[in-house]
């Protein structure tokens, strides 16, 4: 039994015992289960889980835990009558407090830990935290039992057994139902409920089920079932959010449709993996020839539209040599990957667009800005000056007659006024009134503005 100024057995959180886990009436025995309930171990057919049992629950998709890790750690306090557990969970989240129903028990569900990745690779020794091997090992030794925890030596993997017992023991038990329950499902099963595993399989990234699905019932199986708790993602669309290379290799090798979009948004597998950044994943998917020109339904953003809005070069390069159509791409109010890219001041994407031939005047549809009149206002002087180098239009104006010269003007952007009045053709006095751009730098009383507009001649 953990005495109340050791460090909580937990190992979540450095602080004493007396200040984390036994507020909470947990670890009061010599055992690394809590144990103040009086049904401590009590299990249900229906369940995998026993009360008392360590776990972690996904509760990724609640608005209250947005910021919080995806699984977070608590315990089993008991069932409900919908399916779910009762969980105490180790920390406050949102408007929980401490206590939090699971979602789908099954698949939302796992043994504390169980979701981290096997870590033969990255991870530094789970004893004293090294990064490479010691005492002449060549390589990192690892847990052979759950695979998935490292050491640098064996004298560190005999000190964290005591430790990582209870962990692998969880684990192990974990696998041993799962594979269980895929045997059974297997050998069944009926289509529904295979579509059904496959699909908690992409989610939990697990492509060894996922292989034994598709290798032993493949026929029985549509690899492109929809999804009604993704709000209709595909297998494909689930794989390509969460980043999943190797599966969504899988899943085009078994029939996917790379174009099959999510039924609430239109979102696409590769728009969802450009919104992401994940280069590598898109060219996955540009290989099996999906619609790179394919835009989302809610607002008509591409997967360029997103590449330029972040800045990924490399991605927008890719898009383009797969065949996007740098001008059409616009969205509902007509934004154009160039348009985002000048607002953002994304100058490397903006040049790659601009070789592509995108139109440098191609306006909103709402008020008309241009890119120039966007990268002006941002304050995007590098913008402005690649733009001016495509010969754009320096006196294009908005919808209320607005320029380039005169939202810099307004915004007090002193470089870029000295830069678009050192231009042959710019007009100074263009706007009416009030929204001249001499008009509005005196109104913001911006005096080094309108020092260089009276110098030019402004009036």
């Amino acid at each position: 039994m953990a005495r109340p100024n050791d460090r909580c057995p937990c190992g979540l959180t450095e602080k004493k015992y007396k200040k984390c886990c036994r507020i909470k009436g947990l670890y009061t025995k010599k055992s690394h289960l809590p144990s103040s309930w009086k049904n401590l171990g009590e299990s249900h057919p229906s369940f995998r889980f026993s009360i008392g049992d360590r776990i972690e629950t996904d509760l990724a998709d609640v608005e209250e835990t947005i910021g919080h890790p995806q699984w977070l750690p608590g315990t089993i306090r008991g069932f409900n009558a919908n399916g779910t557990y009762d969980v105490l969970l180790d920390y406050h989240v949102g408007k929980f407090g401490l206590d939090v129903e699971s979602r789908k028990t099954n698949s939302y569900t796992r043994p504390l830990g169980f979701t981290k990745p096997a870590t033969y690779l990255t991870d530094p020794c789970a004893t004293c935290g090294v990064n490479e091997p010691t005492e002449g090992e060549s390589t990192f030794l690892q847990c052979g039992d759950c695979r998935r925890t490292r050491y640098c030596t064996p004298t560190c993997q005999r000190t964290d057994w005591k430790k990582h017992r209870v962990l692998c023991q969880a684990i192990v038990a974990q696998n041993e139902r799962v594979s269980i329950e895929i045997k059974e499902l297997i050998k069944t099963g009926k289509s529904e409920a295979l579509n059904n595993a496959l699909v908690d399989a992409v989610y939990t990234n697990d492509l060894v089920i996922i292989r034994k699905l598709l290798k032993k019932r493949g026929n029985d199986i549509d690899v492109n079932t929809v999804n009604v708790f993704s709000d209709g993602g595909s297998p494909i669309f689930i794989a390509s959010e969460k980043g999943n290379v190797n599966l969504v290799k899988v899943l085009i090798q078994a029939g996917g449709d790379v174009d099959q979009a999510k039924t609430t948004t239109g979102c696409t597998p590769v728009y969802i993996a450009s919104q992401e950044g994940n280069v590598d994943l898109v060219k996955v998917l540009v290989e099996a020839a999906c619609d790179v020109n394919q835009a989302t339904t809610s607002n008509g953003e591409s997967p360029l539209f997103i590449a330029a809005q972040y800045g990924n070069v490399d991605l927008v390069k890719v898009l383009i040599k797969a065949g996007s159509n740098v001008n059409q791409l616009r969205t509902t109010d007509g934004c154009s990957p160039l348009f985002i890219a000048s607002e953002k001041g994304n100058v490397d994407v903006l040049k790659v667009l601009i070789e592509a031939g995108g139109t440098v005047n191609q306006a909103l549809t709402t008020d008309e800005r241009t890119p120039l009149w966007m990268a002006a206002q941002e304050g995007h002087i590098d913008a402005v000056k690649v733009l001016i180098e495509a010969a754009c239009d320096v006196n294009q104006p908005s919808d209320d007659n607005q320029t380039a010269l005169s939202t810099s003007s307004q915004n007090g952007h002193l470089e870029i006024v000295r830069l678009l009045l050192q231009q042959p053709n710019i007009d100074v006095n263009k706007g009416k009134g009030k929204w001249s751009p001499l008009a509005l730098a005196k109104d913001e009383k911006f005096h080094e503005v309108v020092q260089l507009l009276e110098n030019a001649g402004a009036k």
